[in-house]
């Protein structure tokens, strides 16, 4: 009876450190997901050699497309050129 006992304790320690090791790798896995590189794509109707790009490194994607529009808006507040500007 106590070698029952003794193995049943070794079978949930084991699983306990399968549903530990299984939950870090699910943890690491989220965090990567949420963090990626995004490309702002600015174009204007005027000349498409005034056209340009921008990486946004480490943002999650509604952070950078609110970077993107609100570069946008800068630059059609302080250019003659009317710049539109969205993640690619």
């Amino acid at each position: 009876m106590n070698n029952f006992r003794l193995y049943l304790a070794h079978q949930f320690i084991g699983m306990k450190q399968i549903f530990f090791v299984l939950c870090v790798l699910t943890g690491i896995l989220f965090l990567q997901s949420c963090s990626k590189e995004y490309t702002c794509s600015c174009t204007t109707s005027a000349s498409t050699e005034k056209s340009f790009e921008l990486k946004l490194e480490k943002m999650r994607k509604n952070d950078a497309k609110t970077v993107c529009t609100d570069y946008g808006r800068f630059l059609d507040t302080t250019s003659s050129l009317n710049y539109s500007c969205g993640i690619k």
